[in-house]
């Protein structure tokens, strides 16, 4: 898989509960299943990931298994170059 925005949160998440990335000046709509997370929408994800890469922090909200709405922030520095190293060691 090439180019899939995953997110492992800090909790449990309700099951395809209400969730979204806030990226920059963009928003995105998240799917969500335990602890993990990724773009609702396949189609955006090469928009997330050169907003990633300029962006400085994904501040991810979504509802916990108990009910609970609950927000992460999680930083994107070295995102860039990490990126890129994945992308070139990818290549072979």
């Amino acid at each position: 898989m090439k180019n899939e925005v995953a997110v492992v949160l800090g909790f449990t998440a309700k099951d395809n509960g209400p969730a979204e990335a806030a990226i920059g000046k963009a928003t995105f709509a998240l799917l969500t299943k335990d602890a993990n997370a990724w773009l609702k929408n396949p189609a955006e994800e090469s928009q997330a990931i050169a907003t990633m890469g300029k962006a400085g922090s994904v501040i991810v909200k979504a509802q916990s298994a108990r009910g609970n709405q609950l927000t992460d922030r999680y930083s994107l520095t070295g995102f860039g170059q990490a990126l890129d190293r994945a992308r070139k060691e990818c290549s072979n």
